[in-house]
């Protein structure tokens, strides 16, 4: 999954939550950029481990 997720300004509560419904997917990588938000990156990070990425210029994805 790669985008900007635009949480920023979400509570923990909902991040959280994100973080659960991604879980249930399946899905093995997410990459999502600077308005995502620090804090809310770092949520994401902690429920979902090295699952989450952060975007970067100069990132090169290989698939």
């Amino acid at each position: 999954m790669v985008g900007g997720f635009h949480i920023y300004n979400k509570s923990k509560a909902e991040v959280r939550e994100l973080a659960r419904r991604i879980k249930r997917t399946g899905i093995e990588a997410i990459y999502t950029g600077h308005c995502t938000g620090k804090r809310s990156f770092n949520i994401l990070k902690e429920e979902l481990g090295n699952v989450v990425h952060q975007l970067y210029v100069g990132l090169v994805m290989e698939f």
